[in-house]
């Protein structure tokens, strides 16, 4: 087993993780998801690459973290935003 291998098993073992909450303590969260379901995209996805500082893809995964959002959603909302401000794109 690799150094890595080992580092990654010792994080998650029982004795670091504790004791898991009886059902009393989860605060009635245990039927709740833990996410929503991604919508079905209205056409098909594409993916895109850029460059940003690092910095800016720090916050833009503190942001999407923040309010569960995944990172394309994020970037999408500061486009409808930016148009908003700017004007629309012509359809193509």
């Amino acid at each position: 087993m690799s150094d890595a291998a080992k580092f990654v098993k010792n994080m998650f073992a029982p004795s670091k993780l504790g004791k898991a909450p009886n059902p009393e303590e989860a605060l009635r969260n245990l039927h709740v998801p833990a996410t929503q379901a991604p919508a079905e995209p209205s056409e098909p996805m594409v993916q895109v690459n850029v460059r940003v500082p690092a910095s800016k893809k720090k916050r833009l995964r503190l942001l999407a973290a923040r309010d569960g959002k995944g990172l394309a959603d994020v970037i999408l909302e500061g486009l409808e935003l930016y148009e908003e401000r700017h004007g629309r794109a012509p359809n193509v």
